[in-house]
């Protein structure tokens, strides 16, 4: 940018300026990852929430990923998580902070009057991203810490078994938190499809963890 304010991290990466904000907790919540799934033998869970560009990590017992991300048109998100087993979740929603007010502190407008820094909110703070070479993963490589964590894509995974005709079952990728990182494996999707396809896959690309601690 010629001018205004520019905001670099420890790492030398633009962290606030005329394109850039830095993302804020917005909502944080429980929810059961428990409904029984339609086609499949699985578990949904879902959460709505106000948001204009929500990034949504997660805390859960179990493998879980994002099945649906819908954008309602007025103002507000519907997430539906999906598990192999009934389990729960804390979800963390970052938004950017055009959304929250303040009365003193330092905050930050782009050039349309768009706030893009609050020094009274909660920035994310990303701990690692890790790529995905295979799935199932465990990666343990951070310091003992309270950390969330996403997926860049749920990736797929499909899988031709013998019923009493050829049938197929759908995966994607679900993801948990650890005490020093993170993991993933599959989580079915849908199954008793009553065709088959041959068995293909598309790895997601990263495992994404976020410090919460604090938050």
């Amino acid at each position: 940018m010629t001018a205004g304010i520019t905001v670099f991290n420890d790492w030398g990466t633009v962290q606030i300026d005329e394109n850039w904000a830095a993302m804020s907790l917005r909502h944080k919540t429980q929810i059961a990852v428990q409904t029984p799934a339609t086609g499949a033998q699985a578990f949904n869970g879902s959460i709505t929430f106000a948001a204009t560009s929500p990034m949504v990590f997660w805390k859960a017992d179990a493998p879980i990923y994002a099945l649906t991300s819908t954008n309602n048109g007025n103002g507000t998100w519907t997430y539906t998580f999906r598990a192999s087993d009934p389990t729960f979740a804390t979800v963390y929603v970052f938004d950017t902070p055009e959304w929250a007010t303040q009365n003193y502190g330092l905050e930050i407008f782009n050039a349309f009057g768009v706030k893009v820094f609050g020094d009274q909110l909660s920035p994310l703070k990303l701990a690692k991203v890790i790529p995905i070479g295979a799935v199932p993963l465990v990666w343990a490589g951070l310091p003992l810490g309270d950390y969330a964590v996403t997926t860049s894509d749920p990736g797929f995974r499909s899988e031709t078994y013998a019923a009493d005709i050829e049938r197929t079952a759908v995966f994607s990728c679900g993801a948990r938190h650890l005490g020093n990182g993170a993991s993933c494996d599959w989580v079915l999707a849908r199954d008793s499809i009553p065709f088959a396809v041959n068995s293909q896959s598309f790895t997601p690309k990263f495992l994404v963890i976020a410090d919460v601690a604090g938050l």
